[in-house]
């Protein structure tokens, strides 16, 4: 995401603050499928539940499907990098 954000020229010291922006401005205007929002949704909800919950559980085919879930989201994120670099 930091490195998408650079071409914003924005930061953001926070998890909510860094999902709000990438919904803004890039859910929101269509540049992205609204599935990746989801994506993201889902796998800050699994990284928040992990860090503060001793007892935090998610079964293997759950956690494989985020795990393709997180490929695809990054693959999305580096071809419009890629396509934008050169306009930068």
């Amino acid at each position: 995401m930091r490195s998408l954000f650079a071409l914003d020229r924005v930061d953001f010291k926070s998890h909510k603050a860094v999902m709000s922006h990438f919904r803004e401005k890039y859910i929101k205007t269509s540049v992205f499928d609204v599935k990746l929002s989801r994506i993201l949704t889902d796998l800050h909800v699994i990284r928040s539940g992990s860090d503060y919950d001793d007892n935090y559980d998610i079964g293997r085919d759950e956690l494989e499907q985020h795990i393709v879930n997180a490929e695809e989201f990054l693959k999305v994120i580096k071809a419009y990098l890629e396509r934008t670099a050169d306009d930068v």
